[in-house]
């Protein structure tokens, strides 16, 4: 259900919003500002999103993108970061504090 007005390469839709990352990332360099073009575009150009996560590491940071528009005990992300360790998942696992990310949201770890 998503028709982004430009042709992006790929065959399936994880391939297209690839495409799409790394044709904006190439405009404004900055992935924070990237993922939030990606979101908005994805959202205003679809007919309903349930959930988009995407996970991006660049110059060893990673970003995380969290949106849904229902079943937020499915799409919600969970991350958890210390001086070593950055993880991030879909169901908390372990003895980790960790930390619930928001509806829209997009962090760095």
């Amino acid at each position: 259900g998503v028709n982004i007005p430009r042709q992006l390469e790929g065959t399936i839709g994880a391939q297209k919003i690839f495409s799409l990352i790394r044709e904006e990332f190439q405009k404004n360099n900055d992935m924070h500002q990237t993922l939030t073009i990606v979101n908005n575009l994805i959202i205003s150009n679809s007919r309903r999103v349930q959930g988009i996560n995407i996970g991006v590491v660049y110059n060893n940071m990673f970003y995380l993108l969290c949106q849904y528009e229902e079943f937020p005990d499915y799409f919600t992300l969970y991350y958890y970061q210390d001086e070593s360790l950055s993880l991030a998942c879909s169901e908390p696992i372990g003895n980790y504090n960790w930390q619930t990310m928001k509806k829209g949201e997009i962090i760095n770890l």
